[in-house]
């Protein structure tokens, strides 16, 4: 049960990852203005959002990667 909620839950992370992906890449290219040089160079809150989703799935996903290894190893 455990494993199924950890999939689920990198899934969802996964999806958020690649919303707030699309989301920074549209501000990126249609929002802010091409002479705003400080703008372009700065992080947007999207790609920090991104950033943190990756984390999350890494957080989530190698934990119940090294549980199924371990019961594994007990059969």
């Amino acid at each position: 049960m455990k494993l199924v909620t950890y999939r689920l839950g990198s899934i969802l992370m996964l999806l958020f990852f690649i919303v707030f992906l699309i989301i920074d890449l549209l501000m990126e290219f249609f929002l802010i203005p091409k002479d705003d040089l400080f703008l372009r160079r700065f992080i947007t809150i999207p790609t920090l959002a991104a950033l943190v989703s990756l984390g999350v799935i890494g957080l989530i996903y190698l934990p119940a990667s090294r549980g199924k290894k371990k019961s594994r190893e007990y059969l």
